[in-house]
């Protein structure tokens, strides 16, 4: 319990860097696990982080990191808002469904126009054919 005080008072970004050393794991590899940039771990390990200002986004890279880093949740979970503490400009998908329109080849008239068609054709090659059999 003492050890979890302590890191209670590590920056988030120290206990990220401090894990990374112990794996004894290069940024370059957790980036490439992670399939993320550089940049954006070193970020994560540099920045004084504000949980609460990140997108849910880049919160799941961040949880993502620490799990790679294997971390105890319980360590770095303190840092994150509670759900009900943080909105999101994420939408709904429902909101943006649109009726499809109905494929051609369903529509009557073409159905009707794809058996003429047809019809003329096989007439044409019956009358052609036959008068010379």
């Amino acid at each position: 319990m003492a050890e979890q005080q302590d890191n209670l008072q590590t920056p988030l970004n120290e206990l990220l860097a401090q894990a990374r050393e112990r794996k004894g794991m290069t940024l370059e590899e957790a980036a490439q696990k992670l399939n993320l940039t550089q940049s954006q771990l070193l970020a994560f390990e540099e920045q004084d982080l504000d949980v609460f200002a990140m997108s849910p986004f880049e919160r799941g890279y961040l949880r993502n990191y620490a799990n790679l880093l294997e971390l105890e949740s319980a360590l770095y979970e303190p840092y994150f808002p509670k759900p009900e503490e943080v909105g999101s400009e994420l939408k709904s998908m429902r909101r943006f469904q649109y009726d499809a329109p109905k494929p051609l080849i369903k529509s009557g008239f073409l159905r009707f126009i794809m058996w003429l068609v047809l019809l003329l054709i096989t007439v044409f090659l019956l009358w052609t054919l036959l008068p010379k059999l």
